[in-house]
């Protein structure tokens, strides 16, 4: 079974267009700024089989319209940055943009929840995960 049917060709495409316009970003904010926006970017598609069983834990119809419509986690794109300012940044930038709409992100007390409970000590600093949610 194909859960993304026809679509599920252009994902790949359109989670590396996605990964490169966020690089674009980061290289624009390291000739103006000198610094990077984030230490590491990845991005995956959410194979088949996976898709497939969240769509039965969920209820949903084996369809590509429930695959792409009502979950939200075919392609997944992961920013990890250095500091907390840089997820601001990188965000407030991403709600500029007229490719993508960010429909999610991380409040403030999340944030220090996160910090308490996941900070990683590294030499220059500390390293964040960064998630939020944002439509291409």
């Amino acid at each position: 079974m194909e859960i993304y049917g026809a679509y599920g060709k252009y994902l790949p495409e359109i989670k590396n267009e996605i990964m490169h316009k966020i690089s674009e970003l980061s290289h624009q904010i390291e000739k103006r700024d000198e610094e990077k926006l984030y230490e590491h970017l990845s991005g995956r598609v959410k194979q088949e089989e996976s898709m497939i069983e969240k769509c039965q834990r969920k209820g949903l119809d084996l369809t590509p319209r429930s695959a792409l419509n009502d979950c939200k986690d075919a392609i997944g794109i992961r920013v990890v940055c250095n500091f907390i300012d840089d997820i601001y940044k990188l965000v407030g930038l991403l709600k500029k943009q007229d490719w993508c709409d960010v429909i999610e992100g991380i409040d403030s007390e999340k944030m220090r929840t996160m910090v308490h409970q996941a900070g990683v000590k590294m030499q220059q600093g500390f390293l964040w995960k960064s998630q939020f949610i944002f439509l291409y």
